[in-house]
């Protein structure tokens, strides 16, 4: 029947109702096989985007430099990529670890918050290619 924490579309209708009267965005961590966040997001008109990259699926900073590794190439081959992980302290120095390699290497990292704009404007999100941090659309 599906775990306590699968939303009904119904649920997941409503709150992502109310992230939009906020003036907020999605960004859905596909974290179940058969997310709807997303698809639930666009329907609403509400800036959405996914994730292409869970980065601490294995708390081992060598598993979470893989990751972003990944993330890396993607964002490479696509102009963007969006990665998304825990406040793990293994995270969090694999994070440091990979800065300290790429910092002569032209990628521009961001965070949801930081880049996003107020719906007049084009909403903005994470990990980027220098020269196209990608527009949600809405």
């Amino acid at each position: 029947m599906g775990s306590r924490f699968t939303a009904s579309l119904k649920e997941m209708f409503e709150t992502l109702q109310v992230v939009k009267d906020r003036g907020l965005f999605f960004v859905d961590s596909l974290t179940t096989g058969d997310s709807k966040g997303y698809k639930t997001a666009k329907t609403l008109h509400l800036p959405a985007t996914s994730r292409d990259v869970f980065l601490d699926n294995r708390v081992e900073e060598s598993s979470i430099l893989r990751q972003l590794h990944q993330l890396k190439g993607i964002a490479s081959r696509h102009g963007h990529a969006v990665g998304i992980g825990h406040p793990f302290a293994e995270t969090s120095r694999a994070i440091r670890q990979f800065l300290k390699g790429s910092r002569k290497r032209s990628l521009n990292w961001s965070t949801c918050l930081m880049c996003y704009r107020p719906p007049d404007h084009e909403a903005r999100a994470a990990f980027a290619h220098p020269i196209s941090f990608f527009p949600l659309s809405y």
